[in-house]
């Protein structure tokens, strides 16, 4: 199922991304401090 999955790359950036900060952060904050945070992981710099 994986390899019909559109946007690969981009969609395990995300996800990588979303646990990153989950890992970092918790649980527990506003959405707008996550937002910012997935904003700034490492997995979401484009390379």
């Amino acid at each position: 199922m994986a390899k019909d999955m559109l946007f690969k790359e981009e969609s395990y950036g995300i996800m990588g991304a979303c646990f990153e900060v989950y890992n970092e952060l918790g649980s527990g904050f506003l959405e707008i401090r996550v937002i910012r945070a997935i904003r700034g992981s490492k997995h979401l710099d484009g390379s």
